[in-house]
């Protein structure tokens, strides 16, 4: 079955030259708010010498380069838990791009104050209160999937038949909007008063639903498969509705994931990619937990641990140990070089 959202073949861009923070007196063309801010691109052209023998030319090149969401399938978390800071944003920006593309009317085509350089600027206020609306939403998200009813209680509240959620992140200043679920949706969804857990799914509902539709464009895409089907496809816009469309993808198929041992990258659990019981997001890295578990017991036995203590702190057990020593042992030990025989021919 062919899926409806393309995101693997979503690709995008982030610039060679630096993503900065600008204060908004210093660009051209941008609708600055006193002391607004933004983060700024000024653009390098990049050429190189295409000359042939009769001809003298250069060729321009894009000094941007190219990814794509296969290789970023976990970036909505990322983009979720960044520092809330405007050096956080800079920061994310430019290891993975803008959040609106050049064609977005939150994109702006601008110059310096000096009109000598061309540059593109996203506004920080806008960054603000799109990662507060994102994170505040997968947080909710991440309460119910673990049953934190306290944290629920704590941002949900009934009031006259609604229950709404002032949403703001712990350490920041900024709220997001409230939510509100009418009387009629909490009888549709059949929560009684009193049900945090029923409601705060409710209300994911909801955001979700205003995510998708306020932030996330889509191109469709029509193309001819094996054995003359047609597939249509949908792709986000821009790389906003890549982390909106992985976020909603998640919850909706109730994703589970992990954070890897070895090199602290997070992976996704699904049976036909990662065992749910795997600690380790690919064989390289197992194989290197594996090392330093060993090395560990080594060392540690050195020091004079008993088997049962080396083996409850590595969380092994004492025939493993036992095993990882010997084998260590046995390659330090020299070699006897062995005797040859001359077999003497009798005459």
């Amino acid at each position: 079955m062919t899926e409806l959202f393309n995101l693997d073949g979503f690709a995008w861009y982030t610039e060679h030259t630096p993503i900065q923070l600008m204060d908004g007196v210093d660009l051209r063309n941008v609708p600055s708010r006193l002391g607004e801010r933004f983060l700024a691109h000024i653009e390098i052209q990049y050429y190189e010498d295409v000359s042939r023998s009769d001809m003298l030319a250069i060729r321009f090149v894009d000094g941007r380069s190219r990814w794509t969401a296969a290789e970023k399938p976990l970036l909505f978390r990322e983009f979720a838990n960044m520092p809330f800071t405007p050096e956080g944003f800079v920061d994310f920006a430019n290891k993975h791009g803008f959040l609106f593309g050049r064609d977005d009317k939150r994109h702006y085509q601008c110059q310096t104050l000096d009109s000598s350089q061309n540059c593109f600027a996203e506004s920080l206020d806008d960054w603000y209160g799109l990662q507060t609306s994102f994170r505040s939403t997968y947080d909710l998200w991440q309460a119910i999937k673990v049953e934190n009813i306290d944290f629920l209680k704590a941002i949900l509240r009934f009031n006259d038949n609604f229950y709404k959620i002032p949403f703001r992140i712990e350490g920041q200043e900024m709220e997001a909007h409230e939510r509100a679920v009418s009387s009629a949706e909490l009888e549709l969804w059949g929560i009684q008063e009193g049900d945090y857990l029923g409601a705060a799914r409710a209300v994911l509902v909801k955001e979700l639903d205003i995510l998708l539709k306020m932030e996330t464009r889509f191109n469709p895409s029509i193309r001819a498969l094996s054995g003359g089907d047609i597939s249509v496809t949908l792709e986000p816009w821009n790389l906003l509705g890549t982390l909106v469309l992985q976020l909603v993808l998640a919850v909706t198929g109730n994703k589970e994931f992990r954070q890897c041992k070895a090199c602290d990258k997070w992976f996704e659990l699904h049976p036909d990619k990662a065992r749910t019981n795997r600690l380790h997001c690919s064989n390289e890295c197992r194989f290197k937990a594996h090392k330093q578990k060993r090395d560990l017991a080594l060392k540690y036995s050195e020091e004079g641990w008993s088997l049962a203590r080396v083996a409850q702190e590595l969380s092994s057990n004492e025939e493993t140990i036992m095993n990882w020593i010997s084998k260590a042992q046995s390659a330090k030990e020299p070699k006897k070089p062995q005797k040859l025989q001359r077999k003497e021919s009798l005459e």
